[in-house]
């Protein structure tokens, strides 16, 4: 029985798509910084940013692995409420190749790199990854100065809340789950299942909106993991 004083609200859990929507949206460029060709976002910056909006996520770092050939792999979480991403990302050098057996320096840098590299599955920053100036949100598409006959638009499917406006921005969406899986496999199928299944939500999108986006990363994800153990 409620009563005047009784100020409890239940709360619905967060989505996926809500915060992807939130932080895809923020432009990161002021906080970017370019190495070797690369652009990374800046490790203080970005967790500032994610603890304004939502200051109950946590970050773990989980522990590292170490390849045969001395070089090593460190591992990391980002959870907000109940959803969970995990990143990897080898401890690299100055022209971003794995080091064999880095030192303290190398490994507490590559930690940090690999929680924004997480970050970025959330959102944040993700247009820096997948190669794009500004967030989808900030181009401004200009009309044609004459138009014979209106252009009749047909807007995605967004049932699931994500804000993913074409099929260009999907593919690249798609290309930067691809590449990151890529880049940072761990040689582990078990791995490769955990990374597809922590942005199921993502994907299920692109499957329903943007099929050709979705079957081009199904593709690739086929490939890594035939190639999976052969190297």
């Amino acid at each position: 029985m409620s009563t005047e004083n009784d100020t409890s609200v239940e709360r619905l859990p967060i989505t996926a798509s809500e915060i992807w929507n939130v932080l895809s949206a923020i432009n990161c460029s002021e906080h970017a910084q370019e190495k070797n060709g690369l652009t990374f976002l800046s490790w203080a910056w970005a967790w500032g940013i994610l603890m304004s909006k939502y200051p109950q996520a946590l970050h773990t770092t989980l522990e590292d692995t170490q390849q045969p050939d001395g070089t090593m792999t460190v591992w990391c979480q980002v959870r907000i409420d109940h959803l969970v991403h995990t990143m990897w990302l080898p401890v690299m050098d100055y022209r971003n190749k794995a080091i064999p057996h880095p030192d303290a320096r190398a490994i507490s840098d590559s930690r940090m790199r690999c929680m924004t590299k997480c970050l970025a599955l959330f959102g944040l920053g993700h247009y820096i990854y997948a190669g794009e100036d500004v967030p989808s949100a900030d181009k401004v598409v200009e009309a044609p100065v004459q138009q014979q006959e209106p252009v009749k638009v047909v807007e995605p499917v967004r049932s699931d809340g994500f804000n993913i406006p074409d099929i260009e921005t999907a593919k690249s969406t798609a290309r930067f789950i691809t590449d990151t899986a890529r880049d940072f496999n761990s040689g582990s199928l078990d791995d490769l299942k955990s990374f597809w299944a922590s942005n199921e939500a993502l994907i299920n999108h692109l499957k329903a909106s943007f099929p050709e986006a979705y079957d081009e990363m199904v593709a690739a994800f086929t490939s890594i993991k035939e190639n999976i153990g052969k190297e």
